[in-house]
């Protein structure tokens, strides 16, 4: 009975609150160049890619959405799938950081090291859930915005042996 009591303590409370939080002024967001050109991506695209590396070819959709009142990029890939990933880009001191949410289990960390308005280079900052620095991980991803309509991203394996691979995905906004 104590937490049926506090928890609808908490709930009135936020109730009370969020008028509060509503008549705040909103503060602008910060930005850059190479974050308003992810964020123009939203909506949905599809693409090629291999499937499973046998050689085949299957159509694949990416989606990216703004959420937390526009300070956030949401990416995902493979929606619905045994591999979906999903990858969140933010601005941190003026410059795209992405953490993607890997199949692979692990968390790359980017930083975006170079950029224009159609280029926007990341490359690994530190990998969340490694037992082993050698264990495969994305460790750079390459956006290239062709125009509103079309773009790529090559993202850059870092492989056991301290061999790389790239992968290059073509995009194509979905009509």
């Amino acid at each position: 009975m104590k937490t049926i009591a506090q928890l609808a303590i908490t709930f009135f409370a936020l109730i009370i609150a969020l008028p509060v939080f509503s008549d705040m002024p909103q503060q602008p967001l910060p930005s850059s160049e190479s974050f308003d050109a992810l964020k123009a991506l939203q909506g949905t695209w599809v693409g090629m890619a291999d499937a499973d590396h046998d050689g085949k070819k299957e159509s694949v959709k990416l989606t990216y959405r703004s959420t937390s009142a526009g300070s956030a990029l949401e990416e995902t890939v493979f929606a619905g799938s045994s591999h979906e990933m999903i990858s969140i880009y933010t601005l941190n001191k003026g410059k795209v950081m992405m953490t993607h949410y890997c199949a692979l289990g692990n968390q790359p960390r980017m930083q975006e090291v170079s950029a224009s308005k159609s280029q926007i280079k990341l490359e690994k900052k530190e990998v969340g859930n490694m037992k082993d620095p050698k264990e495969p991980h994305m460790g750079a991803l390459m956006v290239t915005i062709k125009d509103k309509d079309h773009f790529e991203q090559a993202w850059t394996l870092y492989k056991p042996d301290g061999t790389t691979e790239t992968a290059v995905f073509a995009w194509e906004r979905a009509k």
